[in-house]
C-alpha cells in the first residue's frame, strides 16, 4: 500500500467517526483539527478535502453555519488526523469548489490540536489557523478564550452581565483571538452570561449563556454574524477537547 493510499484510508476513517458521533470523540486519534464555519450569509456552506486525492465534492462532507456538534449549533466539525506525514488540507465554498479558500499542508505531531476558523462573508472569506496550547487547569476552574470572526463587527468588547463594558475583553478586532482566561467552576458557579457590545458605541449586539460549564476544560466563544442582515450577531461555543 503506498503512502497516498494509506493517508486516504486513514482520513476517511477518522472523518467518518467524527461526523457520526455526538460531540466528536477523537479518543485514540494521534492528533486533531476542528473546522469552524462562521461565514455568514447565503452560500456560506463549506466542503473539505483532506485526502490528498482528487475527489467528487458533490459527495463530500459539508459544514454549514448552523452545523450541530451534538449539543449545539456552532458550525464546527472535528477530525482526527494521522501524524508524521504531510496532510494536505483544502477547504472550499460548496458553491465554487474550483477556488480553495484554504490550501495548506500540515505535518501533525502526536498530541497536536489545531483550530481552523472561517469567517467573514461568502464573497470575502477569511480564516484564522491556530495550533492550540491547552495549559493544565484545576478541577475547580474552566478556561475560556474569545475570537471575533464577524466582518461586520470590526471591533467588539465583551463583558459579563451586570459588569462594565469590556470587563472581560476591552476590545476584540475582526480575526483576533485572545488567550485562555480561567473562571471559577465550582458547584456554586451555575453559569456565566457574556454580552457582546460594539466597541465604539457600547451598543448591545449579542448574549451567550455559558450554563453547561466545562470543568477542568477549555472552550472558545466565537463572535459571528451580520449587522444588519441575517444571521444576526451571535456568540457560539466550541469545545477544545
Amino acid at each position: 500500500m503506498n503512502t497516498n493510499t494509506f493517508i486516504l484510508l486513514v482520513i476517511l476513517c477518522v472523518a467518518f467517526l467524527s461526523c457520526n458521533k455526538e460531540d466528536a470523540d477523537i479518543t485514540g486519534a494521534p492528533a486533531a483539527i476542528t473546522l469552524v464555519n462562521s461565514v455568514a450569509g447565503s452560500g456560506s456552506d463549506l466542503t473539505m478535502n483532506f485526502s490528498g486525492q482528487n475527489i467528487n465534492y458533490i459527495d463530500s462532507k459539508r459544514l454549514t453555519y448552523n452545523a450541530n456538534d451534538g449539543k449545539q449549533n456552532n458550525g464546527s466539525l472535528t477530525f482526527g488526523v494521522p501524524v508524521n506525514l504531510p496532510i494536505p488540507l483544502i477547504v472550499t465554498l460548496v458553491k465554487d469548489t474550483t477556488k480553495p479558500i484554504f490550501s495548506q499542508s500540515i505535518t501533525f505531531q502526536p498530541g497536536d490540536i489545531y483550530s481552523l476558523f472561517f469567517g467573514g462573508k461568502p464573497e470575502s472569506v477569511s480564516y484564522v489557523l491556530v495550533k492550540d496550547t491547552l495549559p493544565e487547569i484545576k478541577d475547580s476552574l474552566t478556561a475560556i478564550r474569545f475570537i471575533n470572526m464577524s466582518q461586520d463587527l470590526k471591533t467588539v468588547s465583551i463583558n459579563l452581565v451586570g459588569q462594565p463594558n469590556g470587563s472581560e475583553v476591552s476590545s476584540l478586532n475582526y480575526m483576533q483571538i485572545t488567550g485562555f482566561k480561567t473562571y471559577p467552576a465550582k458547584s456554586t458557579n451555575s453559569s456565566y452570561i457574556f454580552e457582546v457590545r460594539d466597541f465604539a458605541t457600547g451598543n448591545f449586539l449579542a448574549r451567550y449563556n455559558y450554563n453547561n460549564i466545562a470543568r477542568q476544560k477549555h472552550i472558545t466563544l466565537i463572535v459571528r454574524g451580520l449587522k444588519p442582515g441575517s444571521p444576526g450577531p451571535s456568540m457560539v461555543r466550541m469545545n477544545n477537547w
